[in-house]
């Protein structure tokens, strides 16, 4: 059983890989290895509930939230739809960009269950970022 939802999980990232390129040609690699990263841990579960295109949008738009260049930490909660958003849900959406520290997750968790908020899926992709000086020369 673990092995087909191993499959079926396999076969929906394809499927969002594919639209990511067939979309996004020239972003594509960078939207990939996201996606991927992003969908990489528990995500297979959230996914599962995403149609195609919606799970497509979710990705564009914390792949922009992330390139954002504000200085982390950066915080943003919102309420995805389609208008805005190319997706929606029924529940709100926080998305963070900060350097990877020591229980980071457990500690904005642990706020939430704190003040009683439910968090239905935690998708917590940790990235490498090359850093681009001022000539444009990565380090």
């Amino acid at each position: 059983m673990i092995e087909l939802a191993e499959a079926e999980s396999s076969a929906r990232l394809a499927r969002v890989l594919g639209l990511v390129r067939a979309k996004f040609a020239g972003a594509a690699a960078a939207l990939e290895r996201f996606a991927t990263a992003l969908f990489a841990k528990h995500g297979s579960e959230y996914l599962a509930e995403l149609g195609d295109e919606e799970a497509v949008a979710l990705v564009v738009g914390a792949h922009r939230f992330l390139l954002e260049q504000d200085p982390p930490p950066r915080v943003r909660a919102f309420a995805p739809t389609f208008a805005v958003d190319g997706w929606e849900s029924t529940s709100a959406v926080v998305q963070t960009a900060m350097p990877d520290r020591p229980f980071i997750v457990d500690t904005i968790r642990e706020y939430f269950r704190s003040e009683n908020v439910e968090v239905r899926h935690l998708l917590h992709p940790i990235l490498s970022a090359d850093v681009v000086d001022g000539d444009g020369q990565t380090g």
